[in-house]
């Protein structure tokens, strides 16, 4: 046991050496027996976990870096997949259906109601009232009646999978893997009604409105934004590429995405577009997150569970004492100079990043008063993420376009 232990140490130290951040500081990584820790959600100071192999885990973080387990709660099944409301915590169990848990009954409470009819639910969304289960064969709506749940309808809304629902006043919103996201009308409980497609090319993995704003992740495409404020005709506005996104979480004005690499962060804008303003990489997948306060819960599959700090650069007053901008150079081939222009001379870290969150250009500087020329080699057409971080603290980031 010892030897395995050690050996696991020093692969993980090996990995962290090669990972890369912007604004996430890894400050604790809780290593459990998991195979597939999927999903976790944050009620006060508890972790609930979904432990595809384990039943839903239990963890006490008042102490952000020092998690302590404090249970399991069995659940017929594999949990997938969690939805949080007040109190409530439904979880879709793949093929053991869908619980219900009252979270201020305890830290390890008895499930509330249950509903199983042998098919399989990967994605779930629920209330004090209602519980909407997704999975191969459609949209089941449940109602949470005297500690049981009753299935009131039940709508086939593709013929591959329902992978993910989220639910808005009136309408359910649900990725239907390679046949895109279907919009239903929820209003008549007896009778579910879908409205609209939103077509993809690629695999649609899970879903999130916030006002007007649809956002889709897909598995290849990256983050799809659409208005949604006419139901019957959705437009989209915006696209965040990034690869493998299978996970979204929003905290305030931003939006955290899990991929196959790791997890970033989006500043959102007023039309609900985002900007790339964070990302830490290099650690594996990232299934599930949950947010309290600025600490950030990752699932790592097959990893454990991951705690990040984020410091939120646009909250942060941007400096009025650096200005940067791009020179381009064209001598057959485009090259680029970055021009700096500061008021006080010092060191500075300079880092610019493509907008899937690979490092492009990392260098440290002596910066002169006035303005500076920097040789950061042959970048593309597209749009870059520059950060600066002089040795005061003084911080700037900025997204700059090459065209």
């Amino acid at each position: 046991m010892r030897k395995n232990n050690l050996f696991f140490i020093m692969v993980l130290t090996s990995v962290v050496l090669f990972a890369d951040s912007l604004n996430f500081v890894l400050i604790d990584t809780c290593i459990t027996d998991a195979d597939r820790l999927l999903d976790a959600e944050c009620y006060g100071n508890l972790v609930y976990c979904a432990d595809f192999s384990k039943d839903i885990r239990v963890f006490d973080a008042s102490d952000a870096n020092n998690l302590i387990e404090m249970g399991t709660i069995s659940v017929t099944g594999y949990p997938q997949r969690f939805s949080l409301f007040g109190s409530y915590l439904h979880s879709a169990n793949r093929d053991g259906g869908v619980c219900v848990l009252d979270l201020s009954e305890g830290t390890l409470p008895l499930i509330k109601a249950s509903y199983n009819d042998g098919s399989r639910i990967t994605g779930v969304w629920g209330d004090s009232q209602y519980v909407y289960a997704a999975g191969p064969d459609g949209l089941k709506l449940l109602a949470i009646s005297d500690n049981t749940l009753i299935l009131k309808d039940h709508i086939d809304t593709t013929s591959f999978t329902c992978n993910d629902v989220f639910v808005k006043d009136d309408i359910a919103y649900v990725c239907n893997w390679e046949n895109g996201t279907a919009l239903v009308d929820i209003s008549d409980k007896n009778n579910l009604t879908v409205i609209s497609t939103i077509p993809t090319s690629d695999y649609s993995c899970e879903c999130y409105i916030r006002d007007t704003i649809l956002y889709v992740a897909e598995y290849s495409s990256g983050v799809r934004c659409y208005n949604v404020s006419d139901g019957n005709n959705p437009v989209q506005i915006d696209s965040m590429p990034i690869g493998s996104a299978i996970e979204m979480q929003f905290d305030r004005n931003r939006l955290f995405v899990g991929n196959g690499e790791g997890i970033y962060a989006y500043y959102l804008n007023q039309n609900g577009s985002g900007t790339l303003v964070g990302f830490y990489t290099g650690l594996g997948e990232c299934r599930g997150i949950s947010i309290r306060n600025d600490t950030i819960f990752s699932c790592a599959e097959y990893a454990g569970m991951r705690i990040y700090e984020y410091s939120d650069p646009y909250s942060v007053k941007e400096r009025e004492n650096i200005k940067i901008k791009t020179i381009p150079e064209i001598f057959g081939i485009v090259k680029n100079k970055l021009q700096v222009v500061i008021n006080k001379e010092g060191h500075f870290q300079i880092k610019i990043h493509d907008i899937s969150g690979r490092k492009l250009f990392e260098s440290e500087k002596y910066l002169m008063k006035g303005e500076n020329y920097i040789e950061v080699g042959n970048l593309n057409i597209g749009t870059y993420l520059v950060t600066i971080l002089g040795s005061d603290g003084q911080y700037f980031l900025k997204t700059l376009k090459m065209d």
